[in-house]
């Protein structure tokens, strides 16, 4: 398809680079290698619609295997084996979407079945199946993307556009999608963001999805939600990019940008005694540094360890490196604005920005916040708007890396280049101004836009990097305001773009990112410092405690005008013990002495164990004779990790040397015993809304796919005995019914009528001087409570004053 004939709709921005075609990634030679598709992706023409107008051109199409890298790890093969699940160079599968209309035409790889059309083989985009082979049995959704609140129809149609055309819909496992993340107001794909879109079945007819972008986690509604919950069938027709067992890294993409290597990374590895499957996107910078979304820069990232291990099995780093190595293909990192500035900034970890900034020199306070004795209340202003260019000055001048021109003058004479003036944008309070500024090419940066420029802070002004000018007013302000009430940097910017408004529409203020780099920066060369700091920690502690307000009054403080709002009578129920725990029996596994064996057993099987060793233990104690069902169970987790039984006598719960699933059998079995071996409650173990479920699998030993949403232990389970095509063990079907015997047991036990209706009249309130007390403690008695056999708060206190 041509770019004349291409319908003009969402711009598709290529992360193309000038890798080699044929480069290849061999585990045997111990070098890095890519086996490259350059098959071009299939698109229906049905999908073709009316263009819209657009005031950018449409860019050429380029094949999906030169803009992905993540395209060119060729077919599946065991040859790719770098080291077990956690480092294996995942094969992706050339799986375009499928696109949403009437007739789809669906062209996949030589050895996977084909679908010629949607009358031909069965297959209905708005029905509520998948063959078997293709997907899971698709549920209808119980999402809808007509509410308000919903993005736009006419976006979410682009973004999809994008995505398929540039197929970064990326398929982790049957329930794990990626999706690279969408700038509606540029009406492009966000470069280096991506995002996890969770599947969850909660029924046979209804399904939720997740997402892990701060629109979901606020009000639980983003386009990644509404975007999949409209083209679900295309999402669930895709292949796998990855085979299961799903690693702990999985490299999404490489690009030429400033985040060079982006993985989906667990927050541990799978070997590891507790490990988490909640994923995060990590990236690896040209500059060496690791970005988690999750945990940002800090070096106690739990996810960066095993996408670093990836790259060093890969051969694509060395171990210990700390920079990245530069192929001639990347970009300009000021054209990716990606960092998580704010964030950076505020923890001090390091300088904000790569460099720092061109100005350097200590900044005086503003008058209103220094004392008349000081120096800054005699400092003459200096209008900056009575010039227009500034030359450079050879005392002060310096570049951002901290070069200065002395310096440069001194050791690098020989590569100093004459100076010259370029263009910069000056910000002021309420407008902008175009200056030019005299610099001087860096001798040791030797980049296109590093140069030696002035200082500027005798004109009240702040350098940025010789091309963005602001004045110290404006940065001031920014400080004052802060000081004066809490506002939020997103909140002094929108104010700044209102008043460049109303100089002129197209006057434009700085992003929000750029403008927290420089307010730290500019800070940073302020003596404003209130002397505060604490002995151990210094000036800047990690972790600050503040005051807060009890909302309830200790007992010792009641009297008869505060007290709580309930009163004792002769229907008020009496509490013998406070302790529930053991009075009532609400743990899974009732006594403390029961729920200690088991984590011995636990302990026991944590490393290399014999059988009879551990079935001895077992035997001498009371689980058998109490708790049979829990006792089957135990042996069933224990004859899978002994390796030699489970070889011999346990054969049908694994599959083949080359795939298996044993490990994580174990795995799941000892996950769900020690939450049942837990001390808390076990309604929160086994929900209500599992307590039916789990009588069924008693019955039938089907466990349905959405049922690791309401017993999370459980269904991954039964989630790996699907994987590995094996039924559910008898033990387990016994397990379930103990477990919804013991959650009916204590729910019942728990189970409380609805209080009785106030008995007090509420109108004689309005005679009472209970608000003169100030606290809600002083309002009328309207329900009775409990009374408790310690007798306090058996009557109301005396007045003490």
């Amino acid at each position: 398809m041509s770019s004349e004939s291409r319908p003009k709709r969402a711009r598709l921005i290529s992360t193309k680079s000038n890798l080699p075609p044929r480069e290849r990634v061999s585990a045997l030679t111990g070098q890095a290698r890519l086996d490259t598709n350059l098959s071009q992706t299939s698109h229906p023409s049905q999908y073709q619609r009316q263009p819209r107008l657009r005031p950018q051109p449409q860019p050429q199409l380029q094949p999906h295997s030169q803009l992905q890298t993540h395209q060119g790890f060729g077919t599946l093969s065991n040859d790719l084996d770098l080291g077990g699940p956690s480092f294996l160079l995942r094969g992706l599968y050339s799986s375009p979407c499928l696109s949403h209309a009437a007739h789809a035409d669906v062209r996949t790889q030589p050895d996977q079945t084909s679908y010629t059309s949607v009358n031909d083989s069965g297959l209905s985009l708005h029905g509520d199946s998948i063959p078997d082979g293709v997907g899971l049995e698709m549920p209808v959704p119980n999402g809808n993307t007509d509410n308000p609140s919903a993005p736009l129809s006419d976006d979410l149609d682009d973004y999809w556009y994008a995505l398929t055309h540039l197929e970064m819909v990326l398929r982790l496992d049957d329930k794990l999608f990626v999706f690279q993340d969408w700038d509606s107001e540029h009406q492009c794909l966000k470069i280096g963001k991506y995002e996890h879109i969770s599947f969850l079945p909660e029924g046979p007819a209804t399904f939720t999805v997740s997402c892990t972008c701060p629109s979901y986690k606020t009000r639980e509604d983003c386009r990644h939600c509404h975007i999949f919950v409209r083209y679900h069938v295309d999402c669930m027709l895709l292949e796998c990019i990855v085979r299961a067992p799903l690693p702990d890294a999985v490299l999404l993409h490489v690009t030429p940008y400033r985040k060079k290597y982006i993985f989906s990374s667990t927050s541990g590895s799978s070997s590891e005694r507790y490990h988490s499957t909640k994923r995060a996107i990590v990236s690896l910078r040209k500059d060496g540094r690791w970005q988690c979304d999750s945990c940002g820069f800090s070096d106690s990232c739990k996810h960066r360890p095993q996408a670093k291990a990836f790259l060093v099995k890969a051969k694509f780093i060395e171990d210990g490196a700390e920079e990245v190595e530069d192929d001639g293909n990347d970009l300009d990192e000021g054209e990716d604005e990606e960092d998580e500035l704010l964030g950076r900034a505020i923890s001090g970890r390091g300088d904000v920005g790569a460099r720092g900034s061109v100005s350097h020199i200590m900044v005086l306070p503003p008058r209103w916040c220094a004392s008349p004795h000081e120096m800054a209340y005699f400092v003459p202003k200096v209008d900056p708007m009575q010039m227009s260019t500034f030359p450079i000055n050879p005392i002060s001048a310096r570049c951002s890396c901290g070069l200065s021109l002395v310096d440069a003058q001194n050791l690098h004479h020989m590569d100093l280049l004459p100076a010259t003036f370029q263009p910069a944008i000056l910000f002021h309070t309420a407008f902008s101004s175009e200056v030019v500024v005299e610099v001087v090419p860096c001798p040791r940066c030797r980049h296109a836009r590093r140069h030696i420029g002035p200082d500027l802070s005798e004109f009240g002004i702040f350098n940025w990097n010789n091309t963005m000018l602001f004045t110290h007013d404006l940065l001031n302000e920014y400080t004052s305001t802060y000081t004066a009430s809490e506002t939020p940097f997103s909140a002094f910017c929108l104010t700044r773009r209102r008043a460049y408004e109303e100089q002129s529409a197209s006057m434009k203020f700085c992003s929000n990112e750029t403008f927290v780099r420089v307010w730290f920066s500019f800070v940073k060369l302020q003596a404003l410092d209130s002397g505060m700091a604490c002995s151990t920690c210094g000036d800047q502690p990690d972790i600050v405690i503040a005051d807060g307000i009890s909302l309830g009054t200790h007992v010792s403080k009641v009297t008869s005008h505060v007290k709580p709002p309930t009163f004792l009578d002769t229907q008020s129920e009496r509490i013998e013990s406070i302790s529930s725990y053991i009075a009532q029996c609400l743990p899974t596994i009732p006594k403390q002495t029961e729920r200690n064996f088991v984590k011995k057993i636990l302990n026991l099987t944590s490393g290399a164990y014999t059988l009879d060793a551990v079935t001895h233990e077992v035997n001498a104690s009371t689980i058998p004779s109490k708790h049979p069902e829990l006792y089957n169970f135990i042996l069933l987790y224990i004859s899978i990790g002994c390796y030699e039984f489970g070889f011999i006598r346990i054969r049908s719960l694994w599959v083949g040397p080359n795939n298996d699933l044993r490990p994580l059998l174990f795995k799941s079995y000892r996950n769900l015993l020690e939450q049942i071996s837990a001390p808390d409650i076990v309604l929160q173990l086994v929900p209500y809304r599992a307590i039916d479920t789990l009588n069924k699998i008693k019955d039938t030993g089907i466990v349905p796919d959405w049922f690791q949403r309401d017993f999370p232990a459980f269904g991954v389970v039964a989630e790996v005995h699907r994987r590995s095509h094996t039924d559910l063990p008898a033990a387990l079907r016994v397990l379930a019914g103990w477990l919804a015997s013991r959650a009916t047991e204590v729910y019942m036990r728990l189970a409380r009528h609805d209080p009785s209706p106030p008995n007090y009249n509420l109108q004689s309130a309005a005679s009472q001087d209970w608000y003169k007390t100030g606290t809600y403690y002083g309002l009328p008695a309207v329900r009775s409570r409990r009374s408790r056999a310690d007798g306090r708060l058996q009557q109301v206190l005396q007045d003490v004053l």
